[in-house]
């Protein structure tokens, strides 16, 4: 059943579109996402918590994206695995990748996510399963002007859920 602690890490990949500048340039990469989220059962079949979300790719340099979020994840059935999982929360954006003149990029703005999965029981506490993620974010970056930024990541993740 699916009660107290919560400790969730995540492991995939996807795929991220980066959307930028004045004249919308985009840019799609295959990418990596991981995930960790701790929280607490509020209910039955329903866990609120906060976690990092992350998404990890190489747009002519390396780009990182993180979602700083707390998060609720609604499990259909509380003795089964199918649940969903939301968050809306800060992003963070970093960018190695020269464009715009400015080397290292940075920006701040908002983040959130939508996941669907399943888990099947290992033990009485441990449970395993898979994730689909569609994420999105949209962030400004002082350093190119305050150019705005928008990225959509969509990815399977593998999960190792205790509870």
């Amino acid at each position: 059943m699916h009660d107290g602690f919560y400790l969730r890490l995540a492991l995939g990949g996807g795929s991220t579109s980066w959307t930028r500048g004045k004249h919308h340039d985009e840019e799609t990469a295959p990418a990596g996402l991981y995930d960790v989220a701790l929280g607490g059962t509020i209910g039955p079949g329903v866990v609120l918590g906060g976690g990092l979300f992350n998404t990890v790719a190489d747009l002519d340099g390396l780009y990182r994206l993180t979602v700083l979020a707390p998060f609720v994840d609604y499990y259909f059935n509380p003795h089964e695995g199918l649940h969903m999982q939301f968050a809306l929360g800060a992003a963070v954006e970093e960018s190695d990748t020269v464009s715009y003149g400015v080397e290292r990029d940075t920006g701040g703005g908002v983040g959130g996510f939508v996941a669907v999965g399943h888990e099947w029981w290992t033990s009485a506490s441990w449970s395993a399963g898979l994730m689909l993620r569609a994420q999105f974010v949209k962030t400004k970056n002082p350093s190119t002007s305050g150019l705005e930024a928008q990225n959509l990541s969509l990815g399977i993740l593998g999960t190792i859920t205790y509870q």
